[in-house]
C-alpha cells in the first residue's frame, strides 16, 4: 500500500527511518559496512535538516556534485534530486511526478527530475540558502530541475560547467570552476576559503578513494562474484554525496576487507553461479530487488557495473595546490564526470575488455524512459561488447523511478526470455 501523506516525507522522517534501520541491523548484526552506510545516510539528511537552525549555508545541488569544497568551508550540500530517489526506493508515492508535471515540467523528462521539482513546489524540502548547478553536460533534466527549483526558491545559484570532453586544458578549466565556487560562497553568505581545511577534506577523500578503487579492482576479476549490485552501489552513492567526510573512509575500507574475506573462501553471492552479467544504462531503483530475483531465479550476479567498468584514476600524495587537486581527482576519479565527457565509442569499448576480463557471459542494458543520454547510447555500447567479448545483449525499457511506465512483470519477462535464450543457445 503507497503512503501518501506529506509529512511522511519530511527529512526528519528520513532521519527516523535509516536511526530504525541502523538499530535493526545492528540487532541483527549485520555487516560492519551495512551499518556505518546507514548511519552515515542518516547524518547527511540530520545535516540538511538542521543547517540552518546550526548557522550553515544550505547548499541544493544536482546529483553531480562536489561535496569537499562545500564541507571545506562550512556549507552543507544537500542533493533533492537524491533525496526523491531515496524515498521512491523506500516505496513512497510517485504522486510528486504528477505534481512536477503539473507545475510545468515536460512529461519526457527524468521522473526524479520532475518528482524533485514537485516536492518543492510542496514545501517539502526545507528552504535553501543557494544553489550549485551542473551545466554543460548530457543530463538536460538535471539543468532543468535546477531552473525550476531556482523559481520557487529564488536563491542564488552557480552554474558549474562542465567541458563535453576531457583533454588538454580540461584541469585548468575546472580549477576556474571550483574558484568560482569559492567565490561565490564568501559573496553570498561570508564564508572564507581555508586552504588548509581543503587540504584535509582531500586527504580524506583520497583515502576513501583508495579503498573504493581496491574494491572495484577486486571485483572485476573475483570468481565467483563476491557481492551483488545492490550492495555495491551504496559505497558509490556514499562518496558522491559525502566525498571530504572521514566516515567515507570508514564504510569504503570495511566494504573492501569484507568483500576480500569473501573472495578468500571463494564465497560467491549465489551458491551456483551460472551467469556473470554486465549491467549498463540506469538501474530500476524502485524495484531494486529484480536484481535479488536475478540471482534465486537465474544464478545471475551482477559482475561489470558502473563502478569497476572503467578506469579511475589513482591520486597521489601531491597536495601543493588543493584546488589543483580537487580538479584533477574531479575529472579523473569521478565516474559521472568521465561518463559525460567521454566519447562513447571509447567508453563502450573499455567496458567490452573489462567484460572479456571480468569472463562475463550476459548483458543487460536499461534503457530508462526519462534519460535521453542512457537511450542514446545503448546500440554503441551493445556493439562493443558483442564485438569485443562476444555477449548479446538484452535491451530492456524501464522508467527508473516510476513504476507506472513499464510494470515489474514486464521487466521480469524481458530479463527471463533473454537468459533462457543464453541457456538454449
Amino acid at each position: 500500500m503507497e503512503r501518501e501523506r506529506s509529512d511522511d516525507l519530511s527529512l526528519e522522517n528520513m532521519v527516523k527511518r535509516f536511526r530504525n534501520r541502523l538499530a535493526r541491523q545492528r540487532e541483527e548484526g549485520k555487516e560492519l559496512s551495512k551499518q556505518l552506510f546507514t548511519e552515515a545516510m542518516a547524518n547527511y539528511f540530520e545535516r540538511a535538516g538542521n543547517a540552518r537552525e546550526q548557522g550553515k549555508p544550505l547548499v541544493f545541488t544536482s546529483v553531480l556534485a562536489f561535496p569537499e569544497v562545500f564541507t571545506a568551508m562550512g556549507a552543507v550540500p544537500f542533493a533533492p534530486a537524491q533525496y526523491c530517489i531515496q524515498l521512491m526506493v523506500q516505496g513512497f508515492s510517485s504522486k510528486y511526478i504528477d505534481r512536477g508535471v503539473a507545475f510545468g515540467v515536460s512529461k519526457e523528462v527524468c521522473s526524479a527530475n520532475t518528482a524533485s521539482v514537485g516536492m518543492a513546489a510542496d514545501g517539502i524540502f526545507p528552504q535553501p540558502d543557494l544553489q550549485f548547478a551542473t551545466a554543460q553536460q548530457p543530463c538536460d533534466p538535471a539543468v532543468v530541475e535546477s531552473e525550476l527549483l531556482n523559481l520557487i526558491y529564488k536563491v542564488p545559484i552557480y552554474w558549474f560547467n562542465i567541458p563535453y570532453r576531457l583533454g588538454e586544458g580540461t584541469v585548468d578549466y575546472f580549477k576556474e570552476e571550483f574558484k568560482g565556487v569559492i567565490g561565490f560562497l564568501e559573496e553570498h553568505v561570508g564564508l572564507r576559503y581555508d586552504e588548509a581545511k581543503l587540504k584535509e577534506c582531500l586527504r580524506i577523500a583520497k583515502e576513501a578513494h583508495h579503498w573504493y578503487k581496491k574494491l572495484q579492482e577486486l571485483r572485476l576479476e573475483a570468481i565467483p562474484a563476491p557481492i551483488g549490485c545492490r550492495e555495491a552501489y551504496s559505497s558509490y552513492s556514499s562518496l558522491v554525496f559525502m566525498e571530504g567526510r572521514p566516515e567515507t573512509i570508514a564504510i569504503n575500507k570495511a566494504q573492501y576487507e569484507e568483500i576480500r574475506a569473501k573472495v578468500d573462501r571463494k564465497e560467491g553471492v549465489v551458491p551456483q553461479e551460472r551467469h556473470r552479467v554486465v549491467v549498463n544504462g540506469a538501474y530500476p531503483f524502485w524495484n531494486m530487488r529484480l536484481f535479488d530475483w536475478m540471482e534465486q531465479e537465474f544464478g545471475a550476479v551482477v559482475a561489470l557495473d558502473f563502478n569497476n567498468s572503467i578506469y579511475m584514476d589513482s591520486l597521489d600524495d601531491e597536495l601543493e595546490d588543493p584546488i589543483e587537486y580537487l580538479a584533477r581527482k574531479s575529472t579523473g576519479t569521478n565516474l559521472a564526470v568521465k561518463v559525460a565527457c567521454a566519447p562513447y565509442p571509447e567508453f563502450a569499448e573499455e567496458i567490452g575488455r573489462s567484460a572479456k576480463r571480468a569472463q562475463c557471459d550476459s548483458s543487460i542494458y536499461f534503457t530508462h524512459f526519462g534519460c535521453k543520454m542512457s537511450c542514446g547510447s545503448n546500440k554503441v555500447f551493445s556493439d562493443a561488447l558483442m564485438d569485443i567479448a562476444g555477449i548479446p545483449t538484452a535491451i530492456v525499457d524501464i522508467d527508473a523511478y516510476d513504476k507506472r511506465i513499464v510494470s515489474e512483470a514486464q521487466i521480469k519477462a524481458s530479463i527471463s526470455n533473454y537468459f533462457k535464450m543464453l541457456e538454449n543457445r
